[in-house]
């Protein structure tokens, strides 16, 4: 227990005096201290072992010998002898127990991810998927065909890894099951809805959509782009609810930033598809930043093209509708956490997006009860998706979100017991 809260302390601070006092803080939790007569020795790199200054160098030619991720930690006790006393006159026993531990940190690498164990990533026909970051499945990796997929890395958990023929062939490794990276992410609450009549855009028709007073805007009914057509998505949040969904053949701008949200009853199994995007024309999206809904405040929602009109928006606390874009930044679309248990545990298979033009999404495509199917050509890319089983049969690419919000949003670390 001391190892594994110096484990944590190693990624959070790399401070020795931090480390020592987290572990000495883990011995003490579970009941050994200095004032119990315990010996408690943390030492970072370990003295001991193949992860010792002496056997592990320095490899990274820092000046710094042993490996600055590890952590050992000694406790002796004070073990009263029994029989062994009275025979050999030995009152000096101690019991003692070393461990050593690794913290291992993948820093936003995998940015494509499925989370279903008995799910995975799946290549099919001739894609040629490049991701300029990692990819990791808590479930099986199958790369059928002439199917190619170029990542800086992939990890799997069951079945055997099966990668690709494709001149850059990229090493799967066996590793641990992650949690959801994005889990500590909060959900939108709102589900009064703004919208209960379903909205289309027809050929030749422009419609710009605006967010009402508090930033979000709820649809209890389809909203259908046709071929032809051109919706503007202007900066908020959009809630898709009661099985509304989100049906795109034409042209989508949401350039200036938005979040699409799909609530847990966004389309079940027995609904159409809560996103369907099929457009010849193209389909931008990018995700919330900072200041996007800085310059005012929407008194009203609009869906026939005119502006709201401007005005200065609080909550009742005072706080502006802006915190949302602070919140939610880096993420593009987001799929309610509750939905797969909303329908009876089971993946809903019915997130597609494909398309013969450009589709680009800036951010992180998180569906964590979804089955994505993804295909697309040349043009089709996305910075991040992590859902619960990803299907991919079209070229695409993903990436890069080094230097990004996604970065710390898709962080890892584990603390693995090696000694």
């Amino acid at each position: 227990a001391a190892a594994m809260a110096a484990g944590v302390s190693v990624m959070r601070s790399g401070n020795f005096a931090t480390i020592n006092a987290t572990g000495l803080a883990g011995a003490t939790a579970n009941g050994f201290s200095a004032a119990n007569g315990d010996t408690i020795v943390i030492n970072n790199p370990p003295s001991i072992g193949p992860r010792s200054a002496a056997v592990w160098g320095d490899p990274d030619s820092n000046g710094i010998s042993g490996d600055e991720d590890a952590i050992e930690v000694f406790i002796r006790r004070p073990a009263p002898a029994l029989f062994s006393s009275i025979i050999l006159n030995n009152t000096n026993a101690f019991v003692q127990s070393r461990t050593v531990v690794n913290a291992i940190n993948d820093p936003g690498d995998s940015c494509f991810m499925a989370l279903d164990p008995d799910g995975g990533i799946f290549l099919s026909g001739t894609p040629d998927v490049t991701l300029d970051c990692g990819a990791m499945t808590n479930g099986t990796l199958d790369v059928d065909g002439s199917a190619c997929l170029t990542a800086t890395g992939v990890g799997f958990v069951a079945g055997d890894g099966s990668t690709t023929n494709c001149p850059t062939n990229t090493t799967a490794t066996q590793t641990i099951t992650r949690p959801d990276p994005l889990r500590f992410l909060p959900e939108v609450e709102d589900r009064v809805c703004d919208k209960s009549t379903p909205t289309s855009v027809n050929n030749n028709q422009t419609v710009d959509i605006y967010p009402p007073a508090d930033g979000v805007l709820v649809f209890c009914a389809d909203v259908t782009v046709k071929p032809g057509g051109t919706m503007i998505f202007h900066p908020g949040v959009y809630v898709f609810h009661q099985g509304a969904q989100l049906d795109v053949k034409g042209f989508l701008d949401a350039s200036a930033g938005a979040l699409f949200y799909f609530t847990e009853d966004a389309a079940m199994a027995t609904q159409g598809d809560p996103i369907s995007i099929t457009a010849t024309a193209d389909v931008i999206i990018n995700a919330l930043a900072p200041g996007d809904m800085d310059p005012f405040g929407t008194c009203s929602s609009t869906i026939d093209g005119s502006a709201p009109v401007a005005c200065t928006v609080t909550t009742p606390g005072g706080d502006p509708v802006t915190d949302l874009d602070d919140i939610y930044e880096g993420i593009a679309i987001f799929q309610d956490r509750d939905a797969k248990a909303a329908n009876g545990d089971m993946s809903i298979d019915a997130y597609d997006f494909s398309g013969s033009g450009l589709l680009e999404v800036t951010g992180v495509v998180y569906l964590p009860g979804a089955i994505v199917n993804w295909t697309g050509g040349s043009g089709t890319t996305a910075n991040a998706i992590v859902a619960d089983t990803l299907n991919l049969t079209g070229n695409s690419s993903f990436g890069t979100i080094e230097g990004t919000i996604l970065e710390t949003l898709l962080a890892f670390t584990f603390i693995k017991i090696i000694e």
